[in-house]
């Protein structure tokens, strides 16, 4: 039989319910960790600084649901943590000047006795300290008036609250204070009792037991289930390489496109160029068809196939007695292009 203690008034983690009926969750726990070992329990529900005077007096063997911290760490051995738990500043609704612990310098703030709290406080000068037998007391003395905050663990700070229906009064401000894990401790002289909690609690976080006690008492948090999790992942992983894929398909149709338009500008650039040259060289050839007619002696006059004067030079327009205006006329164009040059001559 082994014997522990632990606080008789700090639900939901431990306390005496109204029936008389010791429970909570570290109550729970350490039944799970029995029927897993085979150790019986007895249960010794009392003050918290009474529990940890019965385990270094020997009058018990451990203390359910205690917080590790290095100072603690010098006196006591701990199991496996199997909860994380922190503090927190409660204050009334109506304080504006109590945001954090530094605050609280100069000011009244209610402990319970043997709390890890009191050793948070110990730096903030000129604090005055009132030291409480639970939790419930504290925050009964802050409504009361006879403390400006009390530090203690959020979670039963906020049961007490709303089972007394005075969550409308208080409030808590900051950031959570010293979380740290949460273990079963024992004297040095019973560290041998630590393997065998540690492998019971072990088990009941394999086989769902420490899931379904943390949801009894502390409810299901709201988190996406962890298969329905992974698919919606995995649906994200493959609409994000969908969209690398399709976007990387756009950029290089899109980048085949402007090569394609560069290559196909380019040749109609050189297109351009020849045609442009080839122009100048057929106006070229014109002009210098034009001069060596117009040096010649011989009047000279071409007709297309249907009679009309396709090219004619000066001394054959002087031979037909053409005017001077007329003569200029038809220098004009003859050097024109031969379209041009055939409707011209037509008209006139």
């Amino acid at each position: 039989m082994i014997r522990v203690a632990g606080d008789n008034n700090f639900p939901p983690f431990e306390y005496l319910s109204d029936s008389g009926v010791y429970t909570g969750f570290n109550v729970d726990i350490m039944n799970a960790i029995s029927i897993e070992t085979g150790i019986k329990f007895e249960y010794y529900p009392m003050p918290w600084n009474e529990a940890v005077q019965a385990m270094r007096s020997g009058r018990v063997d451990a203390i359910q649901g205690m917080k590790y911290n290095q100072e603690r760490e010098e006196f006591y051995d701990f199991s496996a943590p199997y909860f994380t738990s922190s503090q927190g500043i409660f204050v009334l609704k109506d304080n504006m000047y109590i945001r954090k612990i530094e605050d609280l310098k100069g000011r009244k703030v209610a402990v319970q006795k043997g709390d890890v709290a009191s050793g948070l406080l110990s730096k903030v000068d000129r604090l005055q300290l009132v030291e409480t037998n639970n939790q419930q007391e504290a925050v009964q003395s802050l409504i009361d008036g006879k403390v400006d905050a009390f530090i203690g663990n959020r979670i039963t700070g906020q049961y007490f609250l709303q089972k007394n229906e005075q969550q409308s009064l208080i409030k808590i401000v900051g950031e959570p204070l010293d979380t740290t894990n949460y273990a079963v401790a024992v004297m040095p002289k019973n560290k041998e009792l630590l393997t065998l909690f540690n492998q019971a609690i072990s088990q009941i976080k394999k086989d769902g037991t420490y899931e379904k006690i943390e949801k009894k008492w502390f409810g299901e948090y709201i988190l996406p289930n962890t298969q329905r999790l992974r698919k919606t992942l995995l649906y994200l992983e493959i609409g994000l390489i969908l969209t690398f894929i399709v976007i990387s398909l756009i950029l290089w149709w899109n980048l085949s496109l402007k090569r394609e338009v560069a290559k196909r500008t380019e040749q109609i650039e050189y297109v351009n160029k020849d045609l442009e040259e080839k122009m100048l060289l057929l106006e070229e050839n014109i002009n210098f068809q034009q001069q060596v007619l117009n040096s010649a002696y011989s009047s000279l006059i071409t007709l297309n196939q249907q009679g009309l004067v396709s090219m004619i030079n000066v001394r054959a327009m002087e031979y037909l007695g053409w005017t001077v205006m007329l003569l200029e006329n038809v220098f004009r164009i003859c050097q024109l292009p031969v379209s041009s040059r055939k409707r011209r001559l037509r008209l006139h």
